[in-house]
Parts: C-alpha cells; structure tokens; sequence
C-alpha cells in the first residue's frame, strides 16, 4: 500500500463547497502551487506537476522521485501491500533514536555519536541493498 502522510481535506457541510473545492484543486492541480510548494509535502500526486518539478529536482529530489516512481509502479502489478519505506529503514530508524538519547543522556559525545550513527547507517545500507531486508 502507497500511503500519504499529510492530507487536504475540506469540512462535508461547509456553507462554501465551491470555494474549498476550488482550494483543493489548486493544490493537487495548478502548476503554481506545485512550484510553491515543492516536495514540502510530499510527491505531487499529479504526474503532470511531478514532471513539473522533476525537470528542476536537485540530486536528492531525483532520488525520491525515482524511489516513488518504482513503488508505484511495484503497487501496480504486486497483489499485496508495498511499503513506502526504503529495506532497511526500521534498523535506521533504531539508530536513529539510539543516537539521539546516547548524545541527549551524556553516554557518548556528539562526535563519537555522530561517527557511530554514520558507520551504523552505512551497514545498515550495504546489509540492505538489493532489497534484502
């Protein structure tokens, strides 16, 4: 399953539905709000503004539309869930938050974190590649 994490939505009985349909539109279709907007808030979920803002993607915003093109694809043809998050991520996301309280609770320095954050990022990568996980 390809989830969001943010949504737009607008109130069923509002006395303006034009006007919050309208709203609404302008953020999924107008090609200015998706300038605005960015990858702020995630892909756009409109191809023709994801192509928008592909032909200007930095290096890391290649990447995710890469990424987010290739689940999409794999939802299309796997009968089952797909999860949005990269093999590997639980054990990053441990690290993560080991590293946090070891430098917030005095156990290690920031550098001595920081080089053992990254170390553990890259194994937690190199045992992950090719989608094993």
């Amino acid at each position: 399953m390809f989830e969001s994490s943010q949504g737009l939505s607008g109130y069923a009985k509002t006395k303006h539905p034009k006007e919050v349909a309208t709203l609404i539109n302008f953020f999924i279709n107008d090609p200015d709000a998706a300038k605005i907007l960015g990858n702020d808030r995630g892909v756009p979920v409109t191809s023709k503004n994801r192509q928008l803002l592909e032909s200007g993607a930095s290096e890391v915003d290649k990447i995710v539309y890469d990424y987010t093109g290739r689940v999409s694809e794999a939802a299309k043809k796997e009968p089952f869930a797909v999860s949005y998050n990269p093999p590997g991520f639980s054990e990053y996301s441990k690290l993560a938050e080991t590293t946090l309280y070891e430098i917030g609770f005095g156990r290690k320095s920031v550098e001595d974190a920081v080089k053992d954050f990254y170390n553990g990022t890259v194994k937690i990568f190199n045992n992950n590649q090719n989608g094993n996980s």
